[in-house]
């Protein structure tokens, strides 16, 4: 077969476009800091690799709802102390109104200080975080603690005297693996987030028929103290002490559940690592491996321009321009 100028020089142009070709397609991968940049150069590794990215994202999604989840449990915190505070103070002020001494005036200043109390715990459970009421229990939209018409208090529509209330969940995804049991959410699987304003203040009344709940409470106290009724005052007082205590255990228990997710926030910080350092494994290129293919590549192009000038001989055109 006889090889004529235009099939050499048609083979060496072909050759060193694909040199070029070459040598952009790395230098695009070099400022990448990747591999590859089509799945099909390594569709093992581009596989492996989508795994990897997918396990990042859920780790970064399960993260955002801890990170939302502990905003809440901050906030649960910070209102759990200042109800425990107002409920201290409460008891501090009662124990004035029971002095037998005090005239009409004084009696009715303790018992405004002690309304003052219950519009201080009526704001500290009304709390809001990131637009959610955070004691509104399985739901946060609408505004739980109200008031009706004769001034008592509704949680959730309904009176917190007299109402009969279930216990409430809110359950997230938080990477455990989260399962249904028939209907409902399998409560090991998942975080509750959760606070209910009828756990948190108490609801009904017990056996001697006083409230069990602690806005209730304060408000006929103050009423008693008011009339100057106070001769069965030392029974509200050591109800109101014991709601009091319930208050401060729910407090307590608040940093439980903050460990718990400051441990699982740590897993996914450490997965998050090793997820990361295999998705650098399979997909990226270490610079220096990436600047030694380079200049391979740099040179094989320079060596394909040299021989180009052996194999094209000058033509007239050549002369001509010069």
């Amino acid at each position: 077969m006889r090889l004529t100028d235009n099939m050499i020089s048609g083979n060496y142009l072909k050759s060193l476009n694909r040199n070029m070709r070459d040598l952009n397609d790395l230098n695009t991968k070099v400022a990448a800091g990747r591999r590859y940049m089509k799945m099909s150069e390594d569709p093992a590794s581009a596989v492996k690799a989508f795994d990897v990215r997918k396990d990042l994202t859920r780790g970064d999604l399960y993260a955002s709802t801890l990170s939302d989840s502990q905003a809440l449990l901050d906030e649960a915190e910070t209102s759990l102390s200042s109800i425990s505070d107002t409920a201290t103070n409460a008891l501090t002020t009662v124990s004035q109104g029971i002095n037998g001494s005090l005239d009409a005036s004084d009696r009715a200043t303790i018992a405004s200080t002690l309304r003052s109390y219950q519009q201080l715990i009526l704001g500290a459970a009304n709390v809001k975080a990131s637009d959610r009421y955070v004691f509104g229990g399985s739901g946060f939209g609408s505004t739980p603690f109200t008031l009706d018409a004769s001034g008592n208090l509704n949680y959730n529509g309904k009176s917190v005297d007299n109402g009969a209330f279930s216990e409430e969940h809110r359950y997230v995804d938080i990477g455990l693996g989260l399962t249904l049991s028939g209907s409902t959410v399998s409560p090991q699987t998942a975080l509750d987030v959760a606070y209910s304003g009828a756990g948190l203040l108490g609801t009904g009344k017990d056996a001697s028929g006083l409230p069990n709940n602690l806005y209730s409470l304060i408000g006929v106290i103050a009423d008693k103290i008011e009339s100057g009724d106070t001769a069965d005052l030392k029974a509200y007082t050591d109800k109101l002490e014991q709601s009091a205590d319930n208050v401060r255990m729910q407090y307590v228990a608040i940093g439980e559940k903050s460990n718990y997710i400051s441990f699982f926030a740590d897993r996914l910080s450490s997965e998050k690592i090793t997820s990361s350092e295999k998705q650098t494994n399979l997909e990226g290129l270490p610079i220096e491996q990436g600047a030694i293919q380079y200049a391979e590549q740099q040179n094989m192009y320079n060596a394909c321009l040299q021989m180009g000038t052996k194999l094209i001989q000058p033509s007239l055109l050549d002369y001509l321009s010069t």
